[in-house]
């Protein structure tokens, strides 16, 4: 059962991974604006982790806009830089840089007139930066059990579980701790994006949606949490019958190196006799084959032969050639 559940739990670490970058790359808040009592949607904005991708319906929430920093310029509430009239839209269309959208929500005009949504896009810039530090760490750590979790699947040894299950679970915790920050600071504070102008005008001219606007990337986020604590309860059922506690390991390991150095051993002296025959042999090539020998009746061969040609045999020194045992110079007819 335990290499089953190991192999569970790999396929839910390959899940947690490619779920934790797609909720990165997903909206975490959506908020839309409408005018006339709620009729008619003017203005949407997705909050992504480091950037705001806002789609204008129409001039109608530009216009609103303009007229009440006018109105607040007028009324010496608020200093309103000349350059910036009527770019207010024009600076925060399309897919933005957070921290760009955060600093034209905080200029004195903006501030006024949304004041939460300063402070939410302050605080979205800041946790969004935590929440990816976290999802990396997350991510490294799932991966590294995940190794540790192999390697006891080949070796089980406690210590390895243990770490392995520990690193699952600091992931698991750093993960929670993110997203528990983020909704706390963030999502609190872009769900309240009223603007001061509150009452029946505002509530006719420009009004946030009043319902949760919490978006995808957030749910797949704390979905991919909730499949990492599956793993972290199935980590329980991990152990292998086979596992070895410190002491069993470190005489296994003992064996294993002791059987090692024997077969080492028996291939270097393997491997010695051989150097030595072959040492043998030569040495007697070397001499045995430039000495006279009693049966050769005097004749030597040379001691090396060149190319294939047949070698000439050579009286030695100190010896009586051979003499034919019939023809001339034999003594026999």
């Amino acid at each position: 059962m335990g290499s089953k559940v190991t192999n569970f739990i790999f396929i839910l670490s390959g899940l947690v991974v490619i779920l934790t970058f797609l909720g990165l790359l997903l909206p975490l808040h959506q908020l839309s604006f409408f005018t006339l009592g709620g009729v008619f949607k003017v203005f949407n904005m997705k909050t992504y982790a480091l950037t705001v991708d806002t789609d204008k319906k129409s001039n109608d929430f530009c216009n609103t806009v303009e007229k009440m920093k006018i109105y607040l310029s007028d009324k010496k509430k608020v200093s309103e830089n000349k350059d910036d009239k009527g770019n207010f839209c024009q600076g925060i269309e399309g897919s933005r840089d957070l921290q760009d959208i955060q600093q034209r929500f905080c200029a004195p005009a903006m501030k006024y007139i949304f004041p939460n949504a300063c402070t939410g896009l302050s605080y979205a810039y800041l946790t969004g930066m935590i929440l990816i530090l976290m999802c990396a760490c997350n991510v490294v750590l799932v991966l590294t059990s995940v190794f540790l979790y192999y390697q006891y699947s080949q070796k089980p040894r406690p210590r390895t579980r243990r770490y392995a299950v520990g690193l699952n679970a600091v992931g698991l915790l750093l993960l929670m701790l993110a997203l528990c920050v983020y909704a706390g600071l963030t999502l609190v504070q872009l769900d309240d994006m009223k603007p001061k102008f509150a009452g029946l005008i505002g509530a006719i001219a420009l009004a946030p949606n009043s319902g949760w606007g919490v978006s995808k990337g957030y749910w797949v986020l704390s979905g991919t949490l909730g499949l990492q604590l599956i793993t972290v309860i199935l980590s329980n059922f991990v152990k292998s019958s086979s596992e070895l506690d410190e002491d069993e390991y470190r005489e296994w390991k003992e064996q294993q190196q002791a059987y090692g150095e024997q077969y080492y051993g028996e291939q270097a002296k393997f491997a010695g006799q051989e150097g030595y025959q072959a040492t043998g042999y030569s040495d007697y090539g070397a001499a045995g084959y430039g000495q006279a020998s009693a049966s050769s009746g005097g004749w030597m061969q040379p001691q090396s032969v060149q190319g294939w040609a047949q070698p000439e045999w050579q009286p030695a020194q100190g010896s009586q050639p051979l003499q034919p045992a019939w023809g001339p110079g034999s003594g026999q007819p």
